[in-house]
């Protein structure tokens, strides 16, 4: 056993408890996320010890037996961290039964292995050996990360991120570590690559949770001005602001208001392309964001307000919307105008719907629509201040 292996077990051990700390004073995650990722950390504190351990009693007078003990502690260990770590990333039951199953079939199988030697066997010289069955140990392992990270990948998709590619990166990376150690047992390099993994790990949930949301699951209005700064696509961006708000508030509590919030904005990742950003930009404004200009925007539209029909068949008090659009083509006008644009078209269609609603007429928004593009109306009587309409 060599100094650069202490060093090297030590500073994964430091860089975990390390980890921990952070995780602890922590301002963005709940006491039981914090619990779920530092639990991860200390597993991989726990496998990354009992290593060393079992590499010392092997250049050591030590008994078989203990060594075998704390070979088997170990390589129970190793496969439990994403398990560990799962609850904190995904709720999905299904899958963490599978890895539990997977878990618990690991630990049986080493637990028999300690006696019959077909996963790994300590000999006579008191010297660690791989058994002819030591690759259902590598695949189960493997299973737990890919488990991980497929649970990783749908929390990415709940919070519409879009680097999935950088997650299989991670993948690639643990699994190269793995390899090193199998290809030549004297690299041991297992445990730091474990505990840097989960690292970027933690990085990814913690960045996802920054740039959401808590209340509608959108992307907050951080990501959406470091979109905007960064947009250098032609795209179409749709405004949507919520009718009344204030008096949905005031009529029927903040809780209800929260809830038409949470409605409006499942309608709308509902019913817009996959490709497409949603946000919330403001306390009852959103926004869409869609790669590429569509061909007919306003069929887009129309889906937004036809599931907003639909979900005011269970919810009476549901309020309506007003949507705007405006294409962004890079080079040929500013971000800027684009946002007032699509604002103004939105302003709009709110004061010419609230006009109608007063003289007795519910217009669907395609007649609506229809009526906007087909008549010169004075902007006295389409457009209102924006203090105005803030109120409405």
């Amino acid at each position: 056993m060599t100094s650069f292996y202490t060093g090297t077990i030590l500073m994964a051990v430091l860089a975990c408890v390390l980890m921990c700390v952070v995780i602890g004073i922590s301002p963005i995650l709940p006491p039981l996320k914090k619990k779920q990722f530092a639990k991860g950390f200390i597993i991989v504190i726990i496998g990354a010890v009992f290593e060393w351990g079992a590499a010392y009693l092997e250049h050591s007078n030590s008994i078989v037996w203990v060594h075998i003990i704390v070979k088997a502690v170990e390589m129970c260990a190793a496969p439990l961290v994403p398990l560990a770590l799962m609850p904190a990333i995904s709720d999905d039951r299904r899958l963490l039964g599978v890895m539990l199953g997977g878990v618990i079939l690991n630990t049986v199988m080493i637990t028999l292995s300690s006696v019959f030697g077909f996963i790994f066997y300590i000999d006579a010289a008191n010297v660690y050996h791989h058994g002819n069955l030591y690759f259902i140990y590598i695949f189960d392992y493997m299973f737990q990360g890919v488990c991980l990270l497929v649970g990783t990948i749908r929390l990415q998709r709940k919070y519409q991120g879009r680097n999935s590619w950088a997650l299989y990166l991670i993948l690639v990376y643990m699994i190269l570590g793995i390899a090193l150690h199998n290809i030549d047992k004297t690299i041991h390099v297992d445990y730091m690559v474990l505990a840097i993994t989960l690292i970027f790990f933690y990085i990814t949930y913690v960045e996802m949770v920054q740039s959401t949301d808590s209340l509608t699951m959108l992307l907050n209005r951080h990501s959406y001005d470091s979109m905007l700064s960064q947009l250098s696509e032609r795209s179409l961006l749709i405004s949507v602001d919520v009718d009344y708000f204030k008096q949905c508030n005031d009529s029927f509590g903040h809780l209800f208001g929260d809830d038409v919030l949470r409605t409006v904005a499942k309608i709308l990742k509902e019913n817009v392309p996959r490709s497409s950003r949603v946000y919330r930009t403001g306390g009852d404004e959103f926004c869409v964001i869609i790669p590429g200009i569509p061909c007919d925007p306003e069929q887009i539209i129309e889906k937004i307000h036809s599931g907003m029909e639909d979900a005011r068949l269970t919810i009476s008090n549901l309020p309506f919307v007003s949507t705007g659009y405006a294409p962004y083509s890079p080079g040929e006008a500013s971000i800027i105008d684009t946002i007032e644009n699509a604002d103004a078209m939105m302003y709009k269609f709110k004061n010419l719907r609230k006009k109608l609603l007063e003289e007795g007429k519910d217009l669907s928004y395609s007649d609506i629509h229809k009526i906007l593009v087909s008549t010169h109306l004075k902007d006295s009587t389409i457009t209102s201040s924006s203090g105005t309409e803030k109120e409405s």
